[in-house]
């Protein structure tokens, strides 16, 4: 049986600081990276003065304790 849970929240809801910490870390333990262009295509949407915000899906195998302590207070 599957033992997978889902726990979803949206990044822009934390603090600067926890959203930096965390992006940090995933992007540290993200060793497959998904982009199908049929599916999962990379957006990118200019925001002016020469940046962009890109999007891509991209998966990260996490120590799930580690994970979620970075949930809880700062």
């Amino acid at each position: 049986m599957d033992k997978s849970e889902y726990i979803g929240f949206n990044i822009t809801d934390l603090s600067t600081g926890k959203a930096s910490r965390m992006a940090t870390y995933l992007f540290a333990h993200s060793g497959k990276w998904m982009a199908e262009l049929a599916g999962n295509s990379i957006r990118v949407d200019s925001i002016g003065d020469g940046k962009a915000i890109v999007t891509f899906p991209a998966i990260a195998e996490v120590d799930m304790k580690e994970f979620m302590s970075m949930l809880g207070d700062e």
